[in-house]
């Protein structure tokens, strides 16, 4: 796919899911007007859909790049993705299902730990990924300076019968 088309396609799926996000944030799980509704709030709403659409487009067009960086395991590249669309995409059901249970009571702590706890897996998914990568750079730069010390291998002449020999 183009580099444009890419980009194109990454956008429109991040202001579609964010727009519907918003929408339905909008609708469903605030009761007040939005003449009373702090302009704070206003911009959290519209940041937490952002950021669901970012999640959205990290989803659908991720896999490619996290295979990329962690070639050497499935398991590990679908655990760094994952964990970075619950990262991207959490805020918005936190606020949501928040202000659906009210600031009190004990539906609001249960949505507090789901969410700190699902927040802090994905976080160490993370971190282990970084930590895997960072050792196998390691590994790779110390083998290139190993390899940097060895000396060059002689050339040796081409033979068989698909190699022509130029004499002069």
């Amino acid at each position: 796919m183009p580099r444009l088309l890419r980009v194109g396609a990454v956008t429109a799926v991040v202001a579609v899911v964010a727009l519907l996000s918003y929408l339905l944030t909008s609708m469903l799980f605030v009761f007040e007007p939005a003449a009373d509704r702090p302009w704070p709030l206003m911009v959290l709403t519209a940041w937490d859909a952002l950021m669901l659409g970012a999640a959205a487009a990290v989803a659908v067009f991720g896999w490619r790049y996290a295979r990329g960086v962690f070639p050497e395991s499935r398991g590990v590249a679908a655990a760094v993705l994952a964990s970075l669309v619950v990262l991207l995409g959490s805020p918005w059901p936190y606020t949501a299902l928040r202000t659906l249970a009210g600031a009190q009571g004990t539906a609001a702590l249960w949505v507090d730990l789901v969410f700190h706890v699902l927040l802090g897996a994905a976080a160490l998914v993370l971190a282990g990924g970084l930590l895997r990568l960072a050792r196998d750079r390691r590994i790779f730069e110390s083998g290139r300076s190993h390899a940097r010390r060895a000396p060059a291998p002689r050339a040796r002449p081409m033979t068989g019968k698909h190699h022509r020999r130029t004499t002069g």
